[in-house]
């Protein structure tokens, strides 16, 4: 099943992350393990681009079954309709 992470917030940075991972950008792809508190969630990219992928700073809270909040960041995950 494919997916996008939106990141919803930049909580830390004021816009100028270090690595360029601002508001608004949204990946597509897919994930081997759910965002779990304390853990870095890693997220790979579809197969057109397969050596792209996000890890992002450590999850402190999970908001509800899309939302989740990290160290520097509020992310959302979505499942991807089929005519997207």
């Amino acid at each position: 099943m494919k997916y996008k992470l939106i990141k919803l917030s930049d909580d830390v940075f004021n816009g100028k992350h270090p690595n360029g991972i601002i508001e608004g950008l949204t990946y597509k792809g897919q994930f081997q393990n759910k965002p779990q508190i304390g853990k870095r969630f890693h997220f790979g990219t579809d197969a057109d681009h397969p050596r792209e992928h996000l890890f992002t700073s450590t999850v402190t809270h999970i908001i509800d079954k899309e939302v989740f909040k990290t160290k520097n960041s509020t992310y959302k995950l979505e499942k991807i309709k089929k005519n997207e």
